[in-house]
């Protein structure tokens, strides 16, 4: 139970990386094909990294740095655009993780 819920967060992470990034950026420069590949290389590393036993921050930390290669790698745009569009989006899972936790606290879940 605890793997398919795992999985279930990671797919739920990229639809909201996508739908995040889309809606940012207007302009894709790769195929369909090259970006389904970027964004399935990233979910399965993903994956692997929710299922081992390392500190939340290690997690993020390579999101982050995932998230800059994505937008560079798929979208037309400056590394500055996709460093700063990164620090929003961390700041955003960062701050829905945090309300969650606490609303779990906060009822005894």
């Amino acid at each position: 139970m605890y793997i398919i819920f795992e999985i279930t967060t990671v797919f739920i992470e990229l639809l909201f990386i996508h739908i995040y990034l889309h809606g940012l950026f207007q302009k894709y420069k790769r195929n369909v094909n090259n970006t389904l590949f970027a964004y399935l290389f990233f979910g399965i590393i993903l994956c692997v990294l929710s299922l081992l036993p390392i500190k939340p921050f290690v997690r993020l930390g390579f999101t982050s740095i995932n998230i800059i290669i994505l937008i560079k790698y798929t979208i037309d745009t400056k590394i500055l655009n996709a460093f700063y569009a990164t620090i929003l989006l961390c700041i955003i899972n960062v701050v829905v993780d945090s309300i969650c936790s606490g609303l779990m606290v906060a009822f005894g879940v």
